[in-house]
């Protein structure tokens, strides 16, 4: 009955710990998010590299390989590969990019954040990525 229990706490702290979000878990009004730029539009791909090349490098790395100075042994930083992306809507993005992931080097980006970039900002750095590194 204690391992039981035991196993049960374990589990209700896992799932309701910041840690699941660092997983990858939007909430759900996120994931339905269309982005409104297009990759066509070549301001937006400039201002979107120019703010990645500002923000998002260091760890992310020029290829988006996740090799950035930032990246270390103990931080591993996940890369931009077309695999990745594939799995994960443009709305998944702008949420890590707003919010951040806990228990990561991934701080948060948005409005209100130390770094407080607004929306718009967050959402053509989102169109560089997925131009850049997502075919």
């Amino acid at each position: 009955m204690k391992k039981i229990l035991l196993v049960i706490a374990i589990g209700f702290v896992f799932i309701s710990s910041p840690l699941s979000e660092a997983a990858g878990s939007p909430p759900e009004e996120y994931l339905k998010m269309k982005n409104p730029f297009k990759p066509a539009d070549k301001a937006v791909l400039e201002r979107g590299e120019t703010l990645y090349n500002r923000k998002c490098m260091g760890c992310h790395g020029e290829k988006g390989e996740g090799t950035g100075p930032m990246s270390t042994k103990e931080f591993t930083i996940r890369p931009f590969t077309r695999d990745h992306l594939s799995v994960r809507p443009d709305g998944y993005l702008l949420w890590v990019c707003e919010n951040g992931l806990e228990r990561t080097m991934m701080p948060a980006f948005g409005p209100g954040s130390d770094f407080n970039l607004p929306r718009d900002d967050i959402w053509k750095i989102v169109t560089f990525i997925r131009e850049r590194f997502g075919k």
